[in-house]
């Protein structure tokens, strides 16, 4: 699936075990046949690497700092070594994305599990910077519900026997939700019966109190423990400065999801989980991907 949503030479793509090991096999292959290839290859790796911009992050208390310290002259000493000090360039998400990935459907049979596992994805039309309806909180709120333990699709889904797991994430960076069928023992049954919850608890609207403040609490402590210990809290902050969030973002964010009402959670962030199911948007803004065992792929061929 991640080969069908992202061009060729993005790091989405290169970063796979199979597409590394066969690299890796490559490279080798050619340290015996062209050892002197494999060596400039090399070499023309560390001067990239070396003579690349480098972004120092500094992790401490700023309030402790002394002010002096973070005066631009002292770093000018870079320019004088023919060093270039400018703000990363970070692509936008779309920029990664093939513009034809769109619809696709891939069954892949995989012989290592005699369970079945299913993939959907769908585009969203915000990340972390969220829109101007701002859905990111009701729609993160509403896949916490659904998926939560004790939830509706643990209950159905898992409590019948139809999938060891069944959950819908917000993937914000990406711009994407996901639904993850894990361990199906009975797939069909599995995606339909998912499909379903969600398009009822939408045309209802109905949502159990109780469970919504548990997905409230589970939510916030997702998102809280990300600064559970100092290098989780150093990360975070990196990834917030390449998100171009504020520093109190994850605080201001904890505090939305708790304001936010069931009315929200349905009108917001019901038609954006609907979206993965919709037959008049899945088949054209979604990519399903299925992995069954080799022996029944070629039953999944109409699913």
């Amino acid at each position: 699936m991640v080969k069908n949503i992202y061009k060729q030479n993005t790091n989405s793509v290169l970063y796979d075990a199979l597409v590394l090991e066969k690299f890796h096999e490559y490279v080798a292959e050619l340290c015996d046949t062209n050892p002197n290839e494999v060596y400039a290859k090399l070499q023309e790796l560390r001067e990239v690497l070396l003579n690349g911009s480098i972004s120092a992050h500094f992790i401490c208390r700023v309030e402790d700092l002394d002010a002096k310290l973070f005066d631009p002259s002292k770093w000018m000493f870079l320019n004088e070594a023919g060093t270039n000090i400018a703000e990363p360039k970070i692509p936008a998400f779309l920029e990664l994305v093939d513009d034809s990935s769109a619809g696709k459907q891939q069954v892949v049979a995989v012989g290592g599990s005699e369970s079945s596992f299913i993939y959907q994805r769908a585009f969203l039309d915000f990340d972390w910077q969220d829109n101007a309806e701002r859905a990111l909180v009701p729609t993160m709120l509403l896949t916490q519900y659904l998926s939560q333990c004790e939830g509706p699709l643990w209950i159905a889904i898992r409590g019948d026997g139809l999938a060891y797991g069944a959950n819908i994430y917000v993937r914000a960076d990406r711009k994407m939700i996901e639904l993850s069928l894990y361990r199906c023992a009975q797939p069909a049954e599995a995606y339909k019966n998912t499909s379903k919850i969600v398009e009822d608890l939408v045309n209802t609207g109905k949502i159990d109190v109780d469970q919504l403040e548990a997905a409230k609490r589970s939510l916030t402590f997702e998102l809280t423990s990300q600064e559970g210990t100092v290098i989780s809290a150093a990360q975070l902050a990196i990834a917030q400065q390449f998100r171009n969030l504020p520093k109190e973002y994850m605080r201001e964010l904890c505090k939305r999801i708790w304001e936010t009402g069931a009315e929200d959670v349905i009108k917001i962030g019901g038609p954006r989980v609907a979206k993965l199911f919709d037959p008049k948007v899945c088949f054209k803004n979604s990519l399903l991907g299925i992995l069954p065992h080799p022996f029944i792929a070629f039953s999944y061929a109409r699913f």
